[in-house]
């Protein structure tokens, strides 16, 4: 038997805020990380949240020296009950908000790159689901194969139409947009502890906490830099 009871409103409300949050200090941690280990030759060089001007990708933004920076939509639910699919994001609207999004930041051609991040796990049923690669988890590139009457054809078809688009326009943002599903907030947590163990910060529960609430308290209305400069903003220990 575990101790976990069944959450009210607003125990979902702050769980989910409390995944964004960890996601955010996951990309502070990796920013910083990339400033201690120069192991990469595009570096995260700011982090921003709820930054505006970027659509739905605007949950955690990862500004790196150059494009393609990293957009995040961050999605959380308290059970398995609907997965991701095209109806989950055709009810939600999600898939629509991200052509949008695409088409904005691809707009003066520079690269971009989308991420959608979930506990959700992903439709057995889904026709392009089914096609998310285990490397780097876009759909692409077997969702581009076959022609417009199989089953591929027409899922491709359906997803257009509910992102309200054409098919040339959707392939450009699956080419573009990776699917995080599936990544429960426990084990976001421990991949954070990680990655703070890694930079040599504490890494225990209190000192997880004690960030994601330094990360709510930089994200509330009047407090928050926007981008966040990984390079001065301090970091706690």
């Amino acid at each position: 038997m575990t101790g976990n009871e069944m959450p009210s409103a607003t125990g979902v409300r702050i769980t989910g805020d409390e995944y964004q949050w960890l996601h955010v200090w996951r990309a502070c941690m990796e920013a910083l990380h990339h400033h201690l280990t120069k192991n990469t030759t595009n570096p995260t060089i700011a982090i921003g949240v709820e930054e505006p001007g970027v659509g739905n990708g605007d949950d955690v933004v990862r500004y790196r020296v150059r494009p393609p920076h990293v957009y995040t939509q961050v999605k959380y639910t308290t059970d398995n009950r609907t997965s991701v699919g095209l109806t989950y994001l055709d009810d939600k609207g999600i898939i629509k908000k991200l052509a949008a999004t695409h088409k904005i930041l691809t707009a003066n051609g520079d690269p971009v790159e989308l991420r959608l991040a979930t506990n959700r796990p992903h439709d057995p049923n889904d026709v392009l689901l089914k096609d998310r690669d285990g490397r780097d988890s876009r759909l692409v590139p077997r969702a581009a194969q076959d022609g417009p009457k199989s089953a591929r054809g027409k899922a491709r078809t359906a997803w257009a139409t509910a992102a309200g688009t054409n098919e040339a326009a959707l392939m450009a943002l699956l080419d573009d947009l990776h699917f995080d599903i599936a990544y429960e907030l426990k084990r976001l947590h421990d991949d954070v502890a990680l990655l703070m163990a890694a930079n040599g910060l504490r890494s225990d529960d209190n000192a997880v906490d004690q960030s994601t609430k330094w990360v709510s308290s930089r994200s509330s209305p009047g407090t928050a830099d926007s981008p966040w400069q990984t390079s001065t903003t301090p970091l706690p220990r």
